[in-house]
C-alpha cells in the first residue's frame, strides 16, 4: 500500500482520545517481582514498550486498561508512544490516550508512530504537558472520489475530516506479515536479586573516548552507521559513505540523555557520542545487559538539556550482578581487575538472563 501525503489532513490529539494523567506511582514504593502475577510499570521510557519493570498489585490503586495509549510528556524521551497490551500501571509525567471511538490494535500503531514523528518539536527540553492535547497529527482522511469528506458535527477535527480508519488498519496489517515469535517464557528467567549486586565503575570496564565529527560535505549517503546523540534507532543517524572509525562490540552514549546503546557492527560516531570499548572480553549479551543498567541508573539524571561528556561517563557507576561462593559470599579478585574492592561480575548470569528474556532466543 502506497502513502498519498497530499491527502492527510490535520487532527488534533484531543478530538481523537480522551487524555488523562498517569498514575504518578514511584517504582521504589511498590515490590517488583516476576511472573503472571505481577502488572507492567511503565514509565517514560523508549525501550521495551514503556514497560521498566513488573510489580505486584498494590491493594489501593487500580491499574489502567490495556488497549490503551501511553504518550511520554517529558524528558529525554518525550513523546515515546506506546499501544499496552496488557493492564498496567504508571509513572510520573505520562499520558494515557483511549481513543473517543473503539479502534482497532493496528490502527492505533498507526497513530503512535505519527504522534512520535513530531518528536522534533520538543527538542532543547521542551516538555508537551500542557500541549499535548493540541498537538497537530497529519493523517489519511476519507474522501468521496476527490473530495475530503465533511462530517457536520465535526467529531474529529474542527474542520469535519474524518479519519480514514480503514486504511490505517490496512496499511499496518500489510506490513505485519509474519508475527516474530519466541521460545521464552518469563518462569524460566533468572531471579534477579540488586541487593547482593555491586557497584563498577565505567573506567575499569571500559576505555571511554569520544567520537569523530564529520561535516556533511565530507561524506554521502552509505553503508557505515553513523553513530549521533539520537534516542531512536540504536542511536544511528544515518549512513553514511565514509570508512568506520570504530569496530563493533561496544557501547555508545550519547551526551544529550545518556542513552547508551550495543554497538554489534563497526560505524562512525558523532562528538556528540561517547564510545565505551571493553577491557574484558565482552559479548553481545554482556553489552546488552550493562547497557540496560546504564540506561536505569542514568537517564533520569541528563534530562533537560544537561550533557554527559567523556569526564562525566568516566564517573558513572553501575550495579552490576558478581560472583558468589557457596554461602553467598563475594568472590574477591587480589589484582582488582574490576572493582577497587576485587569484586568480579558474574559475565554468565548477565549472558544467560538476557538469552532467556521473551525472544533472548532471536539475537
Amino acid at each position: 500500500m502506497n502513502l498519498d501525503f497530499s491527502k492527510w489532513k490535520p487532527f488534533t490529539v484531543g478530538k481523537l482520545f480522551h487524555i488523562e494523567y498517569g498514575r504518578d506511582m514511584e517504582l521504589t514504593d511498590y515490590e517488583e517481582g516476576t511472573g503472571d502475577e505481577t502488572y507492567n510499570f511503565v514509565s517514560r521510557t523508549r525501550e521495551n514498550n514503556g514497560v521498566s519493570a513488573h510489580i505486584y498489585r498494590p491493594e489501593d490503586i487500580v491499574p489502567q486498561p490495556k488497549g490503551t495509549i501511553t504518550v511520554a510528556g517529558g524528558g529525554s524521551s518525550v513523546l515515546s508512544t506506546f499501544v499496552q497490551e496488557e493492564d498496567f500501571y504508571s509513572g510520573y509525567h505520562l499520558f494515557v490516550l483511549t481513543p473517543i471511538i473503539e479502534l482497532s490494535k493496528e490502527t492505533k500503531m498507526f497513530i503512535t508512530t505519527v504522534i512520535e514523528k513530531n518528536k522534533f518539536r520538543y527538542s532543547f527540553g521542551r516538555q508537551a504537558n500542557k500541549t499535548l492535547p493540541t498537538l497537530e497529527l497529519l493523517l489519511p482522511a476519507q474522501y468521496n472520489g476527490e473530495t475530503p469528506i465533511i462530517d457536520a458535527t465535526k467529531q474529529f477535527s474542527e474542520a469535519g475530516f474524518m479519519p480514514d480508519w480503514k486504511f490505517m488498519e490496512d496499511y499496518i496489517k500489510s506490513i505485519h506479515h509474519k508475527p516474530l515469535t519466541t521460545q521464552n517464557r518469563s518462569k524460566n528467567r533468572p531471579t534477579i536479586d540488586m541487593q547482593k549486586w555491586k557497584e563498577f565503575r565505567l573506567p575499569s570496564l571500559f576505555e571511554i573516548e569520544a567520537g569523530i565529527y564529520y561535516n556533511s560535505e565530507q561524506y554521502e549517503e552509505g553503508k557505515t552507521p553513523y553513530i549521533s546523540a539520537s534516542g531512536t534507532n540504536n542511536g544511528i543517524g544515518r549512513q553514511i559513505s565514509l570508512n568506520p572509525d570504530f569496530s563493533g562490540n561496544k557501547i555508545t552514549i550519547g551526551k544529550l540523555g545518556a542513552k547508551a546503546y550495543y554497538q554489534p557492527s563497526s560505524f562512525c560516531a558523532t562528538c556528540d557520542v561517547n564510545i565505551l570499548t571493553p577491557k574484558f572480553d565482552m559479548n553481545r549479551f554482556h553489552g546488552l545487559f550493562i547497557v540496560s543498567m546504564i540506561n536505569f541508573s542514568e537517564n533520569y539524571k541528563w534530562d533537560y538539556g544537561r550533557q554527559c561528556r567523556v569526564g562525566d561517563t568516566k564517573e558513572i557507576t553501575i550495579k552490576l550482578p558478581v560472583l558468589l561462593d557457596k554461602s553467598g559470599i563475594p568472590i574477591k579478585d587480589s589484582t582488582c581487575k574490576y572493582s577497587s574492592y576485587g569484586y568480579i561480575p558474574d559475565w554468565d548470569f548477565m549472558e544467560q538472563y538476557i538469552k532467556l528474556l521473551p525472544y533472548g532466543d532471536r539475537l
